[in-house]
């Protein structure tokens, strides 16, 4: 890029998911950002096509990344804004996470994943909170993740989405 030229941040929309098993632990995945090397952990979840709503977006992404279908989730619980730089391009995403309590442990299988999404996901792992806190030398997103998913699963719901940022 030369002096005269600026670099364009890109607005993403995306819907995030919250897996939460019986036993109130979490579904994750990591994540190798290509541009750092840096892998952290993330619910599932991406951004946001024309015409597709958060939501949809967000049941679209889960089934793309696990193989878990869900016809309809849980509230909107969380909100978080995250700027990142991605393949060169600078994001600023926008994100709604929603909780899906499920039954059972479904089977998660990565087979319906991009060429480029097998290149920087991993194995899907379910994290309890407290291995979350304990877990000193991982990057999770948002930051408290365990925190966060203790208050959560702890007493009743927020009344509207809570900023994790």
């Amino acid at each position: 890029m030369s002096d005269g030229e600026m670099a364009q941040t890109v607005v993403r929309q995306a819907g995030r998911v919250l897996v939460v098993d019986p036993d109130g632990c979490l579904l994750l995945i990591p994540c190798r950002n290509p541009d750092t090397g840096r892998v952290f952990w993330i619910t599932p979840g991406g951004g946001v096509k024309a015409g597709e709503t958060h939501e949809q977006a967000a049941v679209r992404e889960l089934w793309e990344e696990t193989g878990i279908k869900v016809l309809e989730l849980g509230p909107w619980v969380w909100r978080r804004r995250a700027v990142f730089r991605w393949l060169g391009i600078e994001y600023d995403q926008r994100e709604r996470f929603f909780l899906c309590r499920v039954a059972a442990r479904p089977e998660v299988s990565p087979e319906r994943l991009t060429a480029e999404e097998h290149d920087v996901l991993g194995e899907a792992r379910w994290w309890s909170a407290e291995a979350i806190e304990e877990a000193s030398e991982v990057h999770f997103a948002p930051r408290d993740m365990g925190g966060l998913l203790r208050a959560l699963l702890g007493g009743p719901l927020p009344s509207g989405a809570v900023e994790v940022g």
